[in-house]
């Protein structure tokens, strides 16, 4: 009966374990409703790679290589599907017409060293000629009464939510909280 029971190692792994899987709990909350957007898919991938990152740095010393190794192949997994979103130019130009990311968002690269150059030309060019062709000819959205649409109350704080606000701070040039 007595190795049947938790030692205190064991629940110090699940604590972390816990720690480690909300901030994807609540990824998957927000990117799952009704108020999804477009441009949170790449940022949702940064803040997850951001978090991946940040459990490979804190368990660097730590005995419990099962984590590591699942942080490393987190990371793995978010790279690929980043690389395939930084091909996609509906994604990229969803960012870039936010009003708080636009291009400084790849531009900054806190958290997109893959970024190359040529890849931000690339992805320029194809969000210019995407706008050309969709979109340059069309009127503002405005609501169903032809108003323009109300803003959005604010999310919650999360997590996520500082690591987006350090993120827009750091895209428009003020890194510190004011």
């Amino acid at each position: 009966m007595e190795e049947d029971r938790l030692s205190v190692d064991d629940w110090e792994q699940l604590a972390d374990a816990v720690s480690i899987l909300q901030p994807f709990h609540s990824a998957t909350l927000r990117m799952e409703g009704d108020f999804a957007e477009l441009h949170n898919i790449l940022v949702e991938l940064d803040f997850l790679q951001a978090t991946f990152i940040s459990v490979l740095q804190k368990y660097q010393a730590n005995h419990h290589l099962h984590i590591r190794r699942a942080a490393a192949e987190g990371i793995v997994v978010l790279d690929k599907y980043r690389q395939l979103y930084k091909e996609l130019t509906v994604y990229v130009a969803a960012v870039v017409l936010h009003p708080v990311y636009k291009w400084e968002y790849f531009e900054v690269a806190v958290d997109n060293p893959e970024w190359t150059e040529e890849q931000l030309q690339s992805a320029k060019l194809r969000v210019q000629e995407l706008w050309q062709m969709k979109y340059m000819s069309v009127s503002s959205i405005t609501g169903k009464d032809g108003e323009p649409q109300p803003d959005i109350p604010p999310p919650p704080a999360t997590p996520f939510a500082a690591w987006r606000a350090q993120r827009q701070r750091t895209v428009i040039g003020n890194p510190t909280p004011d």
